[in-house]
C-alpha cells in the first residue's frame, strides 16, 4: 500500500483511481470483475479467485484515498458495492483467501465514511456497526492464521500472498483505535435522530468502550510477542499498552476505588521516563496520567491528605503547560478547568480563582473545533466555573454565561452523559440566583420542572444524584415560598390530596436517611447538610407551619453542615448564619442573637465596586459577602432596642444586596425604625404638653377617658420605640417623610419586578406582597397627612399587573425612548409562553428553553424614564380633575384594617378625595366580628364560584354564601357606609335628587363587597342612597374619565353567544325589539370569537354600546386565564386589552364614548388578586370603553336578561351608566316590577309575564329577585 498521494487520473466511469489501480489496465480488470460479479454473483463459475483480486484492489484504493482525505462519492459506491458483494460471497475453501478476504472487507469496513471527526459524515451507529464487524473478521483471520501455520507458504494468485500474523494484527490495532476514536465522539456527542425515535445512551457505549480496549490490550500483547526484540516499535507498543490500561481505569469504578490506579499510575510514569519515548507521545501519556489522578483524588481520596495533596498536584502541573499554545494545550486547560472547578467547590482552592478558570475554558473553546470530542466537555466544564461566579458573585453575566453554555451543550450531548447532572445543578441553581436577584418566577418554575422531570425519570446514585434531589426539593420550597402559596401552579405534578411542601421535605428526608450510602465525602456530605437545613429553614416561612419544630429537626444538619463546610471565609459564615438563625427559631437560641452579629466581623471589609467598570468578576465573593452583611444586619438590629442608625447602617447594605428581596426588606425596617422614632417624639411632646395644660385632677370629667385613652396609647408608641426620646434629636416630620419616601421607592421596586414577570400568571404571584406592602405606605402617608402620598402609594403598589399587561403602548413608549429593538422584540412576542417540544424522557436537553427575561428589561427601561412615571402616576389633583369632568362628588380609597401582626396607628378607614383638590381620612373602627365577617365571606364566595360537579353540590354552597353576604351586608352598612355617608353629607354637594355620586376603590378584600347591598339606617340599601362606581384604582377612573361621555344610540352591537334554552333568557331579543331596533345583533351561530374580534377593531364602524350575553371561561383564583366563550374561540383577556374600542377620528368623527355590558357570569372578581383589578372588565376598561357594567358572582341566566333588560332601557334614555344601572337595581328589588314605559304593548305584557313565571318559581323555593343576591353583585366600572 503506498503512503504518497499520487496525480489522480479520471478512470473508467469517472473513477479516480490513482492508487493501487492507478495502471489502466488494472482498472479495467477491476470494471471486468465488476461486471462479471454482477452477471454471474459473486459465487459463481471462476470467481473464487477473481473476488479475492477484487478485496483486495478496491480495499488498497480506499485505504490510499481514506489516509488524505474522505473518499469521493464515486469510489464510496465502488466500496459500497464490493462490501455488498463480498458479503455475499460464500468463505473461500483456501485459508490464504479467505484470510485475504477478511482482511480486505475489514479495511473497507474501517474506511466507512472517513475518520475525520466529522458529526456530519456518516451515521455514527452504522460506522460502529461496521467498525465492529471488521474487528471480528480481523480476530477470525488472525485466528484463522495462528492455528493453521501451514497457511503462510502463499499460492500463486493475483492478489498475492495472504497477510501475516502481525501484520494482521496492525490492522486490527488500527481498527481498534479507529474504533475507540469513533465511540469517543459517540459518547460526547449525540446522535442526529428524528423526534420520534430514541437517542443512543452514552453509558452503554462507554461499557462498549471499556471491553473493547481489553480486547486491544490482548491484541498488544500478542504484537509485543510476535515483534522481534530487536524491533523499535516495542517501546511504542509498551506506551499503547499503557495507554488503554489507563483508558479502561478512567471507566473502571470499581479498579479506581480498589486502589488500582495507584499501581497503573506508577506503571505509566515508568515507561513514559524511558529512553526513546517521543516528547509528544509522553506528553499525550501525561495527560491522561492526569486525567486518571483528578478522577481518583477527587471520588475517592478527597478525605484524605493525599487525596487533596495529590489534587493541588496535578492542577500545577496543568497550570504549567496550558499556556504552551499548542493543540495539545487546548486539551490541558480543558482538564485544568474541570478539576479546578471541582476544587473551589471543594474549597481547595479560593472562589476567586474562578475568573481564571473561565478563562482557561474560553481559551480552548476558541481553538478546538465544534466537532472535537472535547468540546462539549469544554461547554460543560465552563459552565461549571461560571456557576462559582454566580454563588459567590451573583452577577447577571455569570447567569447568562452558565445559561448559554449549558443550553448549547445539552443539545449536543448524549442524555445520560456523565456531565448531564452537574449541568442540570449549575443550571438550576443559576435560575433559581437569577430568580432572587430579579424576582423571576418563571426562572424558578423553570429551575423545579427542570429537576422534577430528571430526578424522576433518571435512575442515578452518587454525589450528584444526592445533590440534585436536595436542589429539586429547596427549588419546589422557593416557588411556594415565593408565590405565597401552596396551590399555585408550579409545574410538580402530584397524587391528589399530597401538599407540594409536605412533599419537598419528605423528599429531603428520605435523602439524608440514606446519605451514608452515597458515600459523598466529607464536603460534598457537608453541602448536602446545607441545602436540607435550607429547605426546613424556607418552610418554617410559610403560613401555617411549625417554624420551631422544622428548625430543631434540621439543626443538626446545620451543625454538620458547619463543621464541614468550604474553609473559604463567606460559605463558612453563610453556614455559620443559617445555624443561629435555626437555633433563633427553634427557640433554644441562648446566645444565638449576639453570635449572629459576631458573624459579621469577618464581612466588614468593603464591598467590592459595582459599577460599571468593575466588572462581574472582579471578587467572586463580594456579592455573597454583601448579601451576608445585610442578612446579618437585619438581624442584629432587630435583635433589641437598636438605634436607627444601626438600622440606617443595615438598611444601607441591604439596599446593595443583589437579592431584590431584601432590597426591600432592609430599607423598610429603616422606615420602620423611622416612624416609631417619630412617632416616640411626637407623643412625648404631645402628653408633656396635656401635663402641663392639665394638672393632675383638673381635667373635665368629660375629657378624662379621653385623657386617659391618649395615655394608653401613647404607651402603646413607647413600648414600641427603637430608641428613648432625644430632645434634641431630629425633627419628627422629617423621619416621616423619609419613611414615606422610603416605602415609595419600595414600592416602585416592587412595581419594577412584578413589570418584569415573564408571564400574567408570574406577575400576579409577585403582586400581592406588593398590595400588602402598598396598604401599608398609604396609611403611614394617612397619618401624616400626606395625601398625594396616600395616592402614590396606592396607586404604585396596585393594580400593577392590569395597568402593565393591559397597557397597548408599551412599545410606543419604548421607542419614544430610543428603544426601537426592544419594541420590535416587545411587539413579536407570544401573547403566552412560547410552547416546547414535548419532554422526552430522561433527556433534559432535547427541546430546552430557558426565560429570556425580555419583560424584565423593557421594565428596567421604563422605570428609568423618571418624567414619564412621574405624569403616569395620579395625584390629589389629577383625581380632582377627573371627578369635576364627570360631575362626581367624591372618589374614595376604603382601606381594609392591618392584618393582626402589622398592627399601625391608622386602623380600618377611607381617604376621601373631592373635587376642590382636598383630601381627608375617615375613620371607620372595626366593630368586633367585622373582619372575621369579611373572611368569612371570601371563603363563601370562593366556595360559591368553584365549579360544582353537579346541582346539588352547587346548591350546597350558595345557602352559606347567602348567610355570609346578608351579615356582610348588615356590617358594611352600619360600620363603613355610614361614616362615610356622614362625612360626604358635610363635605360634598348633592345631585338634584338628593344622592351623592360617589367613586368606590376598596382595598384588598373590601374589592369583594357588594357595596350596593350594604345596609344602611332603617333597612336602606346603599343603592337607595348612593350612585356608585367602583375601580381598581385612580389610574383607572382618570383614564375612563378622558373619554367622552356615553351616549346610547343606534351604533350597537348585540350579542347572545348562549345556546339552547339559556340563550331565550339573554336580553339580546328584547333590546333589539325594544331598545335598540337598529342594532348589530348576532346570535350565537354568527357570534364567533374572531368574527366578535373583526367587529370590535372596525376603525371604519365604531360602537357606542356593546352588550355581550355569554359564558365566561372563568378561573377567579388565576383570573388571567379567562375569556368570554363564543363558538369558533373566544375571547382573551390580551385579545380584549389590544383593541381600542373609543377611536380616533375617521372621517372627521371624534372618539366616541362606549359602554360595554357583561352578561357573562363572574367579570368582575380575582380570588387570589385582589389589588389587581386584573379581570374581563378590566380589558376592556384597557381598551378604552368608558363604561363597563359587570358582576362580582354568576348570576342566574333570567335575572341577568331582567336586569340588563331595564340597564339598556334607562341608558338609551339619556341616563350614564351608573345611573342607569342603579334603577335597573332598584327596579329589582321593587316585588311590583313593570315593564319600562316606552316598552311596545305586546312586549311589555310579554316581559311582565314572563318576570312573574320567575319570581313565582323563586319564591317556590323561598326566594326572590328581591334578594340582594340577584342584583347587587353587578358593578359599574369607569365614568
Amino acid at each position: 500500500m503506498t503512503e504518497t498521494v499520487p496525480a489522480t487520473p479520471a478512470g473508467p466511469d469517472g473513477l479516480p483511481l490513482g492508487g493501487a489501480v492507478a495502471d489502466e489496465e488494472d482498472a479495467w480488470y477491476l470494471t471486468e470483475i465488476l461486471a462479471r460479479a454482477w452477471a454471474v454473483g459473486p459465487d459463481g463459475p471462476g470467481m473464487a479467485e477473481l473476488m479475492t483480486d477484487l478485496a483486495v484492489l478496491v480495499a488498497a484504493e480506499v485505504d490510499h484515498y481514506e489516509r488524505a482525505e474522505p473518499l469521493a462519492p464515486p469510489l464510496h459506491r465502488l466500496r459500497c458495492r464490493t462490501v455488498a458483494l463480498l458479503r455475499r460471497t460464500a468463505p473461500a475453501a483456501q485459508v490464504h483467501d479467505r484470510v485475504t478476504r477478511q482482511t480486505s472487507l475489514a479495511l473497507l469496513l474501517f474506511h466507512s465514511g472517513g475518520l475525520t471527526g466529522e458529526r456530519a459524515e456518516g451515521n455514527p451507529a452504522l460506522r460502529v456497526t461496521e467498525c465492529l464487524e471488521a474487528l471480528h473478521l480481523l480476530e477470525d483471520a488472525y485466528e484463522s492464521l495462528d492455528a493453521d501455520p501451514a497457511s503462510r507458504n502463499p499460492a500463486e494468485s493475483t492478489g498475492g500472498a495472504s497477510p501475516e500474523p502481525l501484520e494482521v494484527l496492525h490492522l486490527l490495532f488500527q481498527v481498534h483505535v479507529g474504533l475507540d476514536d469513533l465511540l469517543e465522539l459517540a459518547h460526547e456527542f449525540r446522535a442526529e435522530v428524528l423526534p420520534e425515535e430514541s437517542t443512543p445512551g452514552s453509558v452503554a457505549l462507554r461499557k462498549l468502550a471499556g471491553k473493547l480496549r481489553l480486547r486491544r490490550q490482548r491484541v498488544l500483547a500478542e504484537m509485543r510477542r510476535l515483534t522481534p526484540a530487536d524491533d523499535q516499535d516495542l517501546g511504542l507498543l509498551s506506551v499503547m499498552d499503557v495507554l488503554t490500561e489507563l483508558q479502561r481505569l478512567l471507566g473502571d469504578e470499581e479498579g479506581m476505588a480498589s486502589g488500582r490506579a495507584e499501581g497503573v499510575l506508577e506503571h505509566a510514569r515508568r515507561i513514559r521516563g524511558e529512553s526513546g519515548v517521543a516528547p509528544d507521545v509522553a506528553r499525550t501519556l501525561r495527560l491522561l496520567e492526569a486525567r486518571v489522578e483528578l478522577k481518583w483524588n477527587l471520588e475517592h481520596r478527597l478525605d484524605t491528605p493525599e487525596g487533596r495533596a495529590g489534587l493541588l498536584s496535578v492542577l500545577d502541573y496543568l497550570e504549567g503547560v496550558r499556556h504552551r499554545g499548542d493543540e495539545p494545550a487546548l486539551r490541558e486547560s480543558v482538564l485544568f478547568a474541570e478539576g479546578a472547578t471541582h476544587a473551589v467547590n471543594v474549597g481547595l482552592l479560593e472562589a476567586s480563582r474562578a475568573p481564571d478558570i473561565v478563562g482557561a475554558c474560553d481559551t480552548a473553546l476558541a481553538g478546538l473545533p465544534p466537532h472535537d470530542s472535547e468540546y462539549p466537555s469544554a461547554l460543560l466544564v465552563r459552565a461549571m466555573a461560571r456557576g462559582v461566579l454566580v454563588r459567590y458573585s451573583f452577577s447577571d453575566d455569570a447567569v447568562a454565561g452558565v445559561i448559554d453554555d449549558v443550553t448549547r451543550a445539552l443539545p449536543l450531548v448524549p442524555p445520560d452523559h456523565p456531565g448531564v447532572a452537574n449541568a442540570l445543578l449549575v443550571l438550576s441553581h443559576s435560575l433559581l440566583q437569577r430568580g432572587h436577584t430579579t424576582g423571576s418566577v418563571a426562572d424558578v418554575r423553570k429551575a423545579v420542572v427542570l429537576l422534577n422531570r430528571y430526578t424522576s425519570d433518571t435512575l442515578q446514585t452518587g454525589p450528584a444524584a444526592v445533590l440534585l434531589r436536595l436542589l429539586q426539593a429547596l427549588s419546589h420550597l422557593v416557588f411556594h415560598q415565593r408565590a405565597g402559596s401552596e396551590d399555585v401552579d408550579c409545574g410538580t405534578p402530584l397524587s391528589p390530596g399530597v401538599n407540594h411542601v409536605d412533599a419537598a421535605l419528605l423528599m429531603v428526608r428520605r435523602t439524608m436517611d440514606r446519605l451514608e450510602k452515597a458515600r459523598l465525602g466529607e464536603v460534598l456530605a457537608a453541602v448536602a447538610c446545607q441545602l436540607a437545613a435550607q429547605s426546613f429553614a424556607l418552610a418554617g416561612q410559610l403560613a401555617g407551619r411549625d417554624s420551631a419544630a422544622l428548625a430543631t429537626e434540621a439543626l443538626p444538619w446545620a451543625e454538620r453542615a458547619c463543621a464541614g463546610a468550604r474553609p473559604n471565609a463567606t460559605d463558612h459564615q453563610h453556614v455559620l448564619v443559617l445555624r443561629d438563625w435555626l437555633l433563633l427559631v427553634s427557640g433554644d437560641g441562648g446566645d444565638a442573637r449576639e453570635l449572629l452579629l459576631s458573624h459579621a466581623g469577618p464581612l466588614t471589609r468593603p464591598a467590592a465596586s459595582s459599577g460599571p467598570d468593575a466588572g462581574p468578576d472582579a471578587d467572586p465573593e463580594a456579592g455573597f459577602a454583601r448579601l451576608l452583611r445585610g442578612l446579618i444586619g437585619l438581624a442584629g438590629a432587630a435583635a433589641n432596642d437598636s438605634t436607627v442608625a444601626e438600622l440606617r447602617a443595615a438598611a444601607a447594605e441591604a439596599g446593595q444586596s443583589p437579592l431584590w428581596e431584601l432590597r426591600i426588606e432592609g430599607p423598610m425596617r429603616l422606615a420602620e425604625g423611622l416612624r416609631k422614632r417619630a412617632l416616640s417624639h411626637a407623643w412625648t411632646a404631645r402628653m408633656e404638653a396635656f401635663d402641663a395644660a392639665l394638672p393632675a385632677g383638673s381635667a373635665p370629667p368629660g375629657v378624662a377617658p379621653l385623657l386617659e385613652l391618649a395615655r394608653a396609647r401613647f404607651e402603646q408608641v413607647r413600648a414600641a420605640r427603637v430608641s428613648q426620646p432625644d430632645p434634641g434629636g431630629p425633627d419628627p416630620d422629617a423621619d416621616f417623610a423619609e419613611s414615606r419616601l422610603i416605602a415609595l421607592d419600595c414600592l416602585r421596586e416592587y412595581a419594577r419586578t412584578v413589570m418584569g414577570q415573564e408571564d400574567t400568571a408570574d406577575a400576579l404571584i409577585l403582586a400581592r406582597d406588593a398590595g400588602a406592602l402598598a396598604r401599608r405606605a398609604a396609611r403611614w402617608a394617612a397619618y401624616d397627612r400626606a395625601w398625594d402620598d396616600v395616592v402614590r402609594a396606592l396607586e404604585t403598589g396596585r393594580a400593577i399587573v392590569e395597568r402593565t399587561r393591559l397597557r397597548p403602548d408599551t412599545a410606543a413608549r419604548l421607542r419614544a425612548l430610543g428603544e426601537h429593538d426592544l419594541a420590535d422584540r416587545w411587539e413579536r412576542r407570544p401573547p403566552a409562553p412560547a410552547g416546547t417540544l414535548p419532554y422526552r424522557p430522561g433527556d433534559p436537553g432535547r427541546g430546552l428553553s430557558i426565560p429570556d427575561q425580555l419583560a424584565a428589561r423593557v421594565a428596567r427601561v421604563l422605570e428609568a424614564d423618571r418624567h414619564g412615571r412621574a405624569e403616569d402616576t395620579p395625584t390629589v389633583a389629577s383625581v380632582a380633575a377627573a371627578l369635576r369632568e364627570v360631575g362626581a362628588h367624591a372618589l374614595v380609597y376604603l382601606l381594609p384594617s392591618p392584618p393582626p401582626d402589622a398592627k399601625d396607628m391608622l386602623e380600618r378607614g377611607a381617604v376621601l378625595i373631592t373635587p376642590d383638590g382636598n383630601a381627608e381620612w375617615v375613620a371607620m373602627p372595626a366593630a368586633p366580628g367585622d373582619d372575621e365577617s369579611l373572611s368569612h365571606y371570601v371563603e363563601a364566595l370562593r366556595a360559591r364560584t368553584r365549579p360544582a360537579a353537579d346541582d346539588k353540590e352547587r346548591d350546597a354552597a350558595v345557602a352559606p354564601w347567602r348567610t355570609a353576604l346578608a351579615d356582610l351586608a348588615e356590617r358594611a352598612g352600619s360600620s363603613q357606609l355610614a361614616p362615610l355617608l356622614r362625612q360626604l353629607t358635610i363635605r360634598c354637594g348633592r345631585r338634584a335628587d338628593g344622592r351623592h355620586r360617589v367613586v368606590l376603590v376598596p382595598v384588598g378584600d373590601l374589592a369583594f363587597v357588594p357595596w350596593a347591598a350594604a345596609v344602611l339606617d332603617r333597612g336602606t340599601p346603599a343603592v337607595d342612597r348612593l350612585v356608585m362606581t367602583t375601580v381598581c384604582g385612580a389610574r383607572q377612573f382618570i383614564a375612563a374619565a378622558a373619554l367622552p361621555r356615553v351616549r346610547a344610540d343606534k351604533d350597537t352591537l348585540l350579542v347572545n353567544g348562549l345556546t339552547g334554552g339559556q340563550a331565550d333568557w339573554a336580553a339580546t331579543g328584547t333590546l333589539h325589539e325594544a331598545v335598540y331596533p337598529e342594532a348589530t345583533v348576532a346570535d350565537a351561530t354568527r357570534a364567533t370569537g374572531p368574527w366578535l374580534l373583526r367587529q370590535l377593531s372596525d376603525v371604519a364602524h365604531r360602537f357606542t354600546v356593546v352588550d355581550i350575553a355569554a359564558h365566561l371561561v372563568a378561573d377567579v383564583t388565576e383570573s388571567w386565564r379567562a375569556r368570554i366563550e363564543l363558538a369558533d374561540g373566544g375571547l382573551r383577556i390580551d385579545q380584549i386589552s389590544a383593541l381600542d374600542l373609543a377611536g380616533t377620528a375617521v372621517d372627521d368623527r371624534p372618539p366616541r364614548g362606549v359602554c360595554v355590558s357583561l352578561a357573562c357570569c363572574a367579570s368582575n372578581v380575582s380570588l387570589s388578586r385582589p389589588d389587581e383589578g386584573f379581570t374581563v372588565a378590566s380589558a376592556f376598561l384597557a381598551a378604552r370603553a368608558g363604561a363597563v357594567i359587570a358582576s362580582l358572582w354568576p348570576l342566574t341566566n333570567a335575572t341577568t336578561g331582567f336586569l340588563m333588560a331595564v340597564f339598556h332601557y334607562h341608558l338609551r334614555t339619556g341616563h350614564e351608566p351608573a345611573e342607569a344601572l342603579r334603577r335597573a337595581q332598584r327596579w329589582m328589588r321593587d316585588p311590583d316590577r313593570r315593564a319600562p314605559a316606552r316598552f311596545p304593548e305586546p312586549l311589555a305584557r310579554a316581559f311582565e309575564e314572563r318576570v312573574a313565571r320567575f319570581e313565582a318559581s323563586l319564591r317556590r323555593k323561598g326566594d326572590s329577585m328581591t334578594s340582594p343576591a340577584h342584583w347587587a353583585g353587578v358593578v359599574h366600572l369607569g365614568r
